[in-house]
């Protein structure tokens, strides 16, 4: 298992857009993919879930992966969340 803190940067928060590319995202690998904000924690792989976080910019969320590519799983959506 890996984790990442990060700070949602872009505009909008985690609206819909932007949670939408980073479920795409993870759902390119086999590892579970969970986001923690506060006291909510969401599979990283549901559009649904990625929304009722509620993230906003200038939020910290924590990127869990858990499983075989989870490094990859964790780079990638570090470099996604990087762009924004």
């Amino acid at each position: 298992m890996v984790s990442k803190k990060f700070v949602v940067r872009h505009d909008g928060g985690m609206d819909a857009n932007h949670a939408a590319q980073l479920v795409r995202l993870a759902n390119q690998y086999d590892c579970n993919v969970h986001v923690e904000f506060g006291q909510k924690r969401a599979d990283g792989k549901s559009i649904m879930n990625m929304l009722a976080l509620g993230a906003r910019t200038g939020d910290e969320i924590v990127i869990i992966a858990n499983g075989p590519d989870e490094e990859y799983a964790l780079n990638a959506l570090e470099e996604y969340l990087d762009r924004q």
